[in-house]
């Protein structure tokens, strides 16, 4: 009963686009021609600041950047025996597919840099390192795990390099993030009350197992600081060592809970169910490790790039409510996870450098009993490509396509009543452009 109370994955909202759980890799254009390797010894654009902000020390001069990526999802789930709980009855899950529950969005980025000085570079950024969006139809089988998931997290970041010596640089940034959700789902009432009341009484009642439905809508908002770290070292006149770091960061999180009760449910809300309230959560942005090297031959520069993420620190949602209905509680214990990436680039001539990039990306999800259709990640592969052309000595366009891709990602999760059990195809494009100016 406590899991139906509200049915709903809080504030972890996420599409298979994303890079791992539900951070958003695609900050650089540049970077995503790459599939990112060379983000932490820095791509020449204002993505340090948000990548290694160390890296903003071996740049010269001002610099505006303006950019932003389509990301694509698909999300389509393929039923393998879905059912109700033996409990009451254990048949057939009902209703229809699923359809693609992926929702293509645009995620902006906003970068300024500025000498301070002769050693210190100041860099500025807004851009969205967290979220995503997805939504099924209404009457698809795991309507009562999601239906609508939509979360906007909005990152300022202030950062300062110095360069300790020629060849060293260290960096630091404080960032504000401001994070908005809202997220939907069905709620299984006729199953709730044969188990509350019982099943002669919730039959007299009117109530179907999975046919008197209802729905909940959860909006909500929180705020915090957190702050970055970077160093930087140009090893020899050819090659570069980097290193990022990116601490947890607890958000405290406060909305409301909206109920859609049918008639002949009214009588569960007398036992102070279901009943409009406000909620409280907390959600934690894991810890994050960066390490990157980069070579270059003469017109071509490789670059290696390893991501460690602390998702362990994701071990459960709860949601309280302040009217003292029970908590929603469902257990996710995630893992951490890596990200390795390989990148390319070449300059073709004086005006246009080509990239290309490949990369393995490792899900935190530990098994199909701990994945959602909320968030049905699983690991994948990264195929990228993309170029920068500069347009005259201050402005230079930046344009990036990737193929995200996974294996089949099995999924065999209970909101409570029902056991979804069955697979997600799940694939990615994403599309970046970018503007740079210099001054």
């Amino acid at each position: 009963m406590r899991r139906l109370a509200v049915g709903v994955a809080l504030f972890a909202i996420s599409t298979f686009s994303i890079a791992g759980g539900f951070a958003i890799m695609e900050q650089s254009v540049r970077g995503l021609g790459q599939s990112f390797a060379g983000a932490t010894t820095g791509l020449g654009d204002g993505s340090s600041i948000f990548y290694n902000p160390a890296a903003l020390g071996k740049q010269r001069g001002r610099q505006f950047g303006l950019l932003g990526s389509r990301i694509a999802p698909s999300m389509v789930f393929y039923d393998q025996g879905s059912t109700a709980i033996p409990e009451i009855g254990g048949f057939p899950l009902p209703g229809v597919p699923s359809g693609d529950g992926g929702d293509p969005a645009w995620v902006p980025n906003l970068y300024y840099m500025s000498p301070v000085g002769q050693r210190m570079q100041l860099g500025f950024s807004i851009n969205a390192p967290y979220g995503l969006a997805s939504e099924y139809e209404p009457g698809w089988q795991g309507r009562y795990q999601a239906l609508r998931s939509e979360m906007l997290t909005i990152n300022a970041n202030l950062s300062l390099a110095y360069r300790v010596t020629d060849r060293f640089s260290a960096g630091f940034g404080l960032s504000y993030y401001k994070v908005e959700t809202e997220l939907g789902n069905a709620i299984d009432m006729g199953s709730l009350a044969f188990q509350a009341l019982g099943p002669q009484v919730a039959t007299q009642l009117g109530f179907v197992p999975m046919g008197t439905d209802g729905a909940v809508k959860v909006e909500g908002d929180g705020d915090a600081f957190g702050f970055n770290l970077g160093l930087h070292y140009q090893l020899t006149d050819h090659t570069e060592l980097a290193l990022g770091y990116k601490p947890e960061v607890d958000i405290d999180l406060a909305g409301d809970a909206y109920f859609t009760v049918p008639q002949t449910a009214i009588p569960l809300t007398q036992m102070g169910l279901f009943v409009d309230d406000t909620v409280t959560a907390d959600i934690t942005f894991p810890e994050i490790w960066s390490f990157g090297l980069a070579h270059r031959f003469q017109r071509l520069t490789v670059a290696l790039d390893a991501l460690n993420v602390g998702w362990s620190s994701f071990q459960e949602l709860r949601i309280k409510f302040d009217s003292g209905q029970p908590d929603a509680f469902v257990d996710e214990s995630w893992k951490d996870s890596w990200r390795y990436a390989l990148g390319f680039n070449y300059i073709w001539s004086k005006n246009l450098i080509v990239r290309a990039g490949y990369a393995i990306d490792d899900t935190p999800i530990p098994d199909p009993q701990h994945r959602t259709p909320r968030i049905p990640d699983n690991d994948r592969t990264w195929y990228s490509a993309g170029f920068t052309y500069v347009m005259n000595p201050n402005l230079t366009i930046d344009l990036a396509y990737a193929d995200v891709r996974s294996d089949d990602t099995d999924m065999e999760n209970s909101a409570g009543t029902d056991l979804l059990r069955g697979s997600f195809e799940l694939a990615a494009e994403v599309f970046s452009i970018g503007f740079t100016y210099r001054y």
